[in-house]
């Protein structure tokens, strides 16, 4: 029996489960194979276990990483100690990444061969071939080397039946972490965890990379199959709420109200929130009104801009009158809100910007974000930017944490970028910082958590001389609540 080794390489310290690695795993075990997972916890010291002492006890024949374009660093460096551990091991990537620019990364001297888009169907196939020693030819999905030759097969359809999928294998986590109350839901300090219920997203965003990994078809699990899952995570994890992951949510206003319905029937006691476009058929005040009342605590907009200008650029498919109203049905159901905004993107002026503040004072979020546009490779920006010459040299930037790994500059430099986010963030956080300090139960996690640890209370006030900015202090007393 294969023994196989699934690797996150950890780069932040959020809760979020590696939900792929899970689903890959579910169908591993079913096939029977000995499967771990490498998901090391975030510490005040680092991280809870080193990846050589995986390798060491599990001694796997087959070591597979995900990879999106901040872990590439990691996965490499994770190969390389793989492949000096045991050289015959199979060394295996997937991920986003490998959806856009797979061709690339298995040139890389440690990596074998690559998966691209679907990993539940290819990657048992890959490992049978593996097992007989058949060769990788024909495998729908695969990119490999044969010699100094990367062959690229065809690419694999896209999963049709979710339902028929195995729930993801999540026993195979550190749950006890991943089950502690956690902020994944923003404003509410609740045992959440996070939950696929489609696949795929048929809008053209410049900026988004999803449709390059799970295509352009709305593809949804039923209602019943999902609620099989929450009762099981409620059950066995005792989970309070689900963060539901997909692109578009209340893209299928049919699905919406039946699933919605099964849970009223079902009595299931469960907060959520979901993502969703501002012009998506369920946004009307009846569904958002039945949403509430089976659960739906927060809905997330991704706003972006508040320039029609801009949100032409991008592709977004909306006008900023369509925002304005989605905010104000929210408001009326009883459903709080979160706006996605992103500054620094293609053509964007100080103009523009302004126009963006003036929206997110007009639609008054509950919890407004604000991020830098990033270009990630395969999508249409990414090419914008490589053709305009906007990228810079050094990491990829990722979501809030960016630091100075600003990946590109168009019309403002990195320094700017920066100083313009912390000004949104310093007018527009005091009302998410206000709710969290209302929540008794966090506020007693916090005092608990600085009288545990000291030495968090001089870090914090390092923080706001650095910063000048009590929303990066509250994200520091966040960031400290999630290590063990």
């Amino acid at each position: 029996m294969k023994k196989i080794l699934l690797v996150n390489p950890r780069v932040d310290t959020r809760a979020t489960p590696p939900i792929g690695l899970c689903y890959v795993a579910a169908v591993l075990e079913q096939d029977g194979y000995n499967v771990k997972i490498y998901d090391p916890i975030p510490t005040r010291n680092g991280f809870s276990k080193k990846f050589d002492d995986s390798l060491r006890e599990l001694n796997p024949e087959i070591v597979a990483f995900t990879c999106t374009a901040p872990q590439e660093d990691p996965c490499f460096a994770q190969a390389k100690l793989a492949k000096e551990f045991n050289p015959n091991i199979l060394t295996v990537i997937g991920g986003p990444l490998i959806s856009s620019d797979g061709e690339r990364i298995v040139k890389n001297e440690y990596i074998d061969l690559a998966v691209q888009g679907e990993g539940e169907i290819t990657f048992p196939e890959l490992v049978k071939a593996f097992e007989i020693k058949k060769g990788f030819k024909g495998i729908k999905g695969v990119i490999y080397k044969k010699g100094n030759k990367v062959i690229k097969n065809q690419p694999r359809e896209l999963i049709q039946d979710l339902d028929s999928l195995p729930f993801p294998a999540r026993h195979l986590l550190d749950m006890e972490w991943y089950s502690r109350k956690n902020s994944m839901i923003r404003g509410c300090w609740m045992r959440t965890t996070s939950l696929m219920g489609a696949r795929g997203c048929p809008f053209k965003c410049i900026f988004c990379a999803s449709p390059k990994t799970l295509g352009n078809s709305v593809r949804l699990r039923s209602p019943n199959n999902i609620l099989d899952e929450i009762e099981e995570l409620k059950n066995k994890y005792k989970i309070e709420a689900i963060k539901a992951t997909e692109d578009v949510f209340t893209h299928n206003l049919e699905w919406v109200n039946e699933f919605c319905d099964k849970i009223i029937e079902r009595k299931l006691d469960i907060k959520w929130d979901c993502q969703s476009r501002v012009n998506a058929p369920a946004i009307n005040l009846e569904t958002l009104k039945k949403m509430r009342k089976a659960g739906c605590i927060q809905m997330e907009f991704g706003v972006e801009s508040g320039s029609q200008k801009i949100l032409n650029v991008i592709k977004k498919g909306v006008i900023v009158e369509q925002t304005i109203k989605a905010f104000d049905l929210c408001r009326k159901a009883g459903i709080r809100s979160m706006a996605n905004f992103i500054i620094g993107h293609p053509y964007e002026t100080y103009e523009d910007i302004e126009k963006t503040k003036e929206l997110a004072r007009r639609i008054k979020a509950d919890y407004p974000e604000f991020f830098i546009s990033t270009p990630l490779p395969g999508t249409e920006m990414y090419e914008m930017a490589k053709k305009n010459g906007w990228l810079r040299e050094g990491k990829t930037f990722y979501g809030r944490e960016a630091g100075e790994h600003i990946t590109m500059e168009c019309n403002f430099s990195a320094k700017e970028l920066i100083k313009m986010r912390n000004d949104l963030y310093g007018e527009f956080s005091r009302l998410t910082l206000i709710n969290y300090a209302m929540d008794p139960v966090f506020m007693k996690d916090i005092i608990m958590n600085n009288f545990k640890h000291p030495t968090n209370i001089f870090s914090y006030f390092k923080k706001f001389a650095e910063t000048k900015s009590i929303a990066e202090v509250a994200r520091a007393m966040e960031i400290n609540l999630r290590l063990f």
